[in-house]
């Protein structure tokens, strides 16, 4: 994980995690998927974040 990104992880059911990220993490999140889309043609799970939070479902 890069400097400066503090992340916690729990596990809530199998191949669904709940993550909290700081705010500099959720940014650095963003352009990731976007730039994973783009090269992905936006073939990607969905993501939904909430503040300082992000659901992987």
């Amino acid at each position: 994980m890069p400097k400066g990104m503090s992340s916690r992880f729990q596990q809530i059911q199998q191949n669904c995690y709940y993550i909290e990220l700081s705010s500099n993490a959720i940014v650095l999140l963003q352009h990731s998927i976007n730039s994973a889309a783009i090269l992905r043609k936006n073939r990607l799970r969905s993501l939904l974040p909430f503040e300082h939070t992000i659901v992987l479902a």
